[in-house]
């Protein structure tokens, strides 16, 4: 028993600190801007004090008796509502979604180049777009064609990030291809979700099928292209050196 009341009397000092720090900041938070959003969060005292206030009542009287149970629900009104008047109500100011948005794309590192820094933002929101998507569709193996689409257009921004004379042969890709992919992604995600059954809407969902499957080998050529230049000058530094070993007579 008197574990309890001491793990209650210490919840009680905890809350009394972060209310006692609440309410330091709420005159803050009253001055915040007009397109701020708050909301009022209640303090758990009231409710630890009631709670402590019924373990010591069982403890003393036995609750099988009707006046004891009465009274203790009488006196645990009486207790939460003077513990609410001390403790109050603070708010608390609600960040809204565009800040929110904001602050994530600022975690994004920049690479110095405006047009790559923005390749790398569409390619994190088509990212995230796509997972949206793909939680909802029951299909593993759309779910992985998927996933192979987000790790490709992920490896897409890495290898731009590291040559960025490249940007001119992913235009397109960017301003086109991955946009479309995200539509056909969110609709099949719709139509798979619409458990129905019907000529129309069988025909089409395989149609989106297909057209992911086709998309994964479009973005797969589409980063092997990026490595193209690479793959020249490994076979040319082959050539080069199996043509000087062969002279050394090493070959």
């Amino acid at each position: 028993m008197e574990s309890k009341t001491r793990e209650y009397q210490e919840r009680i000092n905890t809350e009394k600190e972060s209310a006692k720090k609440a309410m330091e900041t709420q005159s803050a938070n009253a001055k915040a801007p007009a397109n701020k959003k708050t909301k009022k969060v209640r303090s758990a005292v009231p409710v630890y004090f009631v709670s402590l206030f019924v373990v010591l009542w069982a403890w003393l009287l036995p609750l099988y008796k009707f006046s004891n149970f009465f009274l203790l629900f009488m006196f645990s009104g009486i207790i939460y509502l003077v513990a609410s008047l001390i403790w109050r109500p603070y708010k608390v100011v609600i960040e809204p979604e565009k800040e929110i948005a904001a602050k994530e794309q600022k975690t994004i590192a920049t690479t110095g180049d405006p047009d790559i820094d923005k390749m790398q933002e569409d390619a994190k929101e088509a990212v995230r777009r796509m997972d949206i998507s793909a939680r909802g569709i029951k299909d593993n193996g759309i779910r992985l064609k998927i996933a192979h689409l987000q790790d490709v257009t992920e490896r897409i921004v890495d290898k731009l990030k590291e040559e960025h004379e490249k940007k001119m042969e992913v235009r397109r890709f960017f301003n086109y291809y991955l946009p479309t992919t995200i539509k056909l992604i969110a609709k099949y995600n719709e139509i798979d979700e619409l458990n129905a059954v019907g000529e129309n809407i069988d025909a089409t969902k395989a149609d989106l099928e297909e057209m992911i499957g086709k998309l994964t080998e479009a973005f797969d050529k589409q980063l092997d292209a990026l490595y193209g230049k690479d793959a020249l000058d490994v076979s040319t530094e082959i050539k080069v050196m199996e043509s000087l070993l062969r002279r050394e007579g090493l070959l």
